[in-house]
Parts: structure tokens; sequence; C-alpha cells
């Protein structure tokens, strides 16, 4: 799966500034930003109503580390909004959620926008005992619509959130979540358990693609990559088509990178190139095999779509509608002829999961050239409830993809 962020290009060239960190991994309280952060205004033009209506999402660490990155946010609100407006064509509804080692909801999705306004001015960088913070939980909260309450982390470690983040989600909206940190995930217990990556850049990643939540990361390395956070948001936003992005050390472009994945409707627009894909083969997931097989047109409305997933003890989903379809080419794959101009195929869609109709599937395959040894396919399959029956990702052991330019 690429992890081609052309909006962070676009980014680095607004916050590559040389301030010292304002932070560490221990967070320590910092008060106010002591300097203002001026607003730039959009980083790209925004055509009047081309997200459709948008809910929107901010989920925001509010540690002792993060005062500049809180400022930038205020600095920028204005042109954030009135992005967001412009880009909804007047259709919006936020939500705002901090977190430190447990949840505050302070806003459920709304459109009264001025009071989430409110909330996020009266935001202050404070507290944070340690490195790791409960930024899984909070996407948690985000992606399911979570009540207040005491709760289980991952890793089994209880916790609380404050406030009811119950509103869902409208059916029709263009659906963004931005989270924004400069630590690890640590659930409810301040420590980074292997269960709560897991959960941040898996569990809820696969569950914020299934109800086509774009997840966008952006990580501000107040006291660097220290516990490998920069991948695991990377990862995160990957999974759900969302933006990784990364300010500078001291907080500032914070507010222009939410701008900026506003702009983009969430995440990273990649055109699609013309063509099909056709092949299949297997591709193991522990013991399990799982073969597929395909044909798929980089156009939505072809009528010969077609793919076929089969797995363990008769398990299997077979597809009768292409909802999204993206064809693209990855630099890092370079195939042996033939040559197509694309090599990577990214799509969506609906069929039956053991014979029961409205089971959803996603799925990356490649084609990295000839014999197919190198070839890849990731693919996630939900039955008709939304629960997840397969998750697999690998080269293929046995098979060929084939990318053709018709």
């Amino acid at each position: 799966m690429e992890v081609k962020r052309t909006l962070q290009v676009l980014l680095l060239a607004l916050v590559m500034m040389t301030a010292p960190a304002m932070g560490s991994q221990n967070d320590v309280a910092v008060g106010t930003t002591s300097t203002s952060i001026p607003s730039v205004g959009p980083v790209a033009s925004v055509t009047p109503g081309i997200c459709g209506p948008i809910d929107l999402t901010i989920a925001l660490d509010d540690t002792g580390s993060m005062g500049g990155a809180i400022g930038s946010i205020k600095a920028e609100l204005p042109t954030i909004i009135s992005t967001a407006t412009t880009a909804s064509g007047g259709d919006l509804k936020v939500g705002y959620i901090t977190f430190k080692d447990d949840v505050t909801v302070h806003n459920e999705l709304t459109t009264n926008i001025s009071a989430v306004l409110a909330s996020i001015n009266a935001t202050f960088a404070s507290g944070g005992a340690g490195g790791p913070e409960a930024s899984d939980e909070a996407k948690n909260t985000a992606v399911n619509n979570l009540p207040a309450g005491t709760r289980a982390d991952s890793a089994g470690f209880n916790g609380t959130q404050t406030g009811n983040y119950t509103t869902p989600y409208r059916a029709n909206a263009t659906k963004i979540v931005v989270l924004i940190t400069d630590a690890p995930p640590g659930g409810f217990n301040d420590f980074q358990d292997l269960a709560d990556n897991i959960a941040l850049n898996t569990t809820h990643a696969l569950t914020a693609l299934n109800k086509s939540i774009k997840v966008s990361d952006v990580f501000v390395p107040t006291g660097g990559d220290y516990a490998g956070q920069a991948a695991l948001l990377a990862s995160d936003a990957n999974i759900s088509g969302g933006a990784f992005i990364t300010t500078a050390a001291n907080g500032s472009g914070t507010g222009e990178a939410i701008t900026s994945i506003i702009a983009a409707c969430g995440g990273v627009v990649t055109p699609s190139l013309e063509g099909r894909m056709t092949g299949g083969g297997s591709v193991f997931n522990g013991s399990m095999r799982v073969t597929h097989g395909f044909e798929l047109n980089c156009t939505v409305s072809s009528p010969s779509n077609n793919l076929q997933v089969n797995w363990g003890k008769g398990n299997r989903f077979h597809l009768e509608s292409l909802t999204t379809a993206t064809c693209s080419n990855d630099p890092a794959i370079v195939p042996n002829p033939p040559n197509a101009t694309f090599d990577t195929y990214v799509g969506n869609g609906t069929g039956r999961y053991n014979g029961m109709p409205g089971a959803t599937a996603h799925w990356v395959f490649t084609d990295a050239g000839e014999p197919g040894t190198s070839d890849s396919a990731t693919i996630h399959v939900w039955d008709p409830l939304g629960g997840l029956v397969l998750s697999v990702s690998g080269n293929l052991s046995g098979g060929n993809h084939q990318a053709h330019n018709q």
C-alpha cells in the first residue's frame, strides 16, 4: 500500500522552521503559547461544495508539550473553518475531542460551529504524566461514536471518557477525523502496550475504513520520534486514505496541516489512471491460505469488474458492485516488461459473504513484474453486520497480477 503524501510536500515549505522543541517525551505544563503564529491562509484553493457535506472531528492531544501546536491551531481557526465551510458548500458539522491519559468530549458533531470554536479557544496545554497518551482511545471514541463512561482499553486497562460522542456521522457526508499528537499511543494506563499500537493503526483504522471515515494524522515531533510514533501514525492514516503530515518541532504549521487536510476532502487525492488489472493467486494469513482471482477496471462503471476471494473452511466473498477504484503508479515499484502506466490498484466494493448480501471489501493489488513473486495483495472483508472477517496482506505465494493499459 502506497505511502505517498503529496500534501506533506506542500506543507513542508510552510513549517520547516528552526525553532527549538517546546516539549519532550515527558509532558510538562507549559501553559499558553508565548508567541503568535500568523495564519498563512489555505494551502490550496477550494471549489465551493467540492467535498459535499462534511462531518469533521478534531481529536487533539492537549498535554503540556503541545503548547505550540495548540497556538498554531487557534491562529489558523478562521481559515480552518472557512475552508471547511466552502468545501462543504455550507453543510458542515464539527466535533471536538481532547485527550491526555483519558478522553474528553467537548462537542459532539454539531452545526453550532461557534460553540466548537469557543471550546478550542479555551484549550490550553497542561498535564500528561508521561510520554504515551490515549490517542488510540480518542480515535476509538471518534470512529465508533462512544458514550461517556468508564471502559477498558485494548490492553484491558480501565479509563474514562468524559462526555458523549454518540451523534452518528451522516451517511451522505465526507467523514473526516484529524488526530493531532506528539506522543505514541498509551491507552488509559500511560504505557505503550503492543495492543495500543495495534488498536491505533490496525483495529480502529480498519473500522474507519469500513465506515468510510478518513483518518488523517498530524505528528508534532516535540521530543523527536522517540517511540516510533511517526510510522504508527503514517500507517494509521494510510489504511483509511487519510493524510500523514509532520509539522515543525515547535508545533508551527499544525493549523495549516488541518486546513490542507480539509482542502483535500480528508486525505490525499490521487487521480486514477486508465486501464485494468487481472490475475490472482494465494496469500497466507498465518497458516491459512487465502486465494483470489479478479478482473478489475480502473473505472467503476465497467460491466466486467469481478473479484472472488476464498479462505478457511469454505469462506468466500464475491464482488457484486465496485464502488471505488484508483489505479496509480508507485515509484518504488519497478515492474519488468510488459509495462503499463500503473502498477497499483486500490478498490472498494460490496458483495456476498458466504452467500449473504451486504458484505463489503477493500483491497490493494500490485503488479511488480514477472513472474509475480513480488506482486502483493492486501484484502479486508467485512460481513453484512460490519464485522471484520478477513484481513490479510503479503506477497503472492503462487499466482500473478498483470496491469494492462487497455
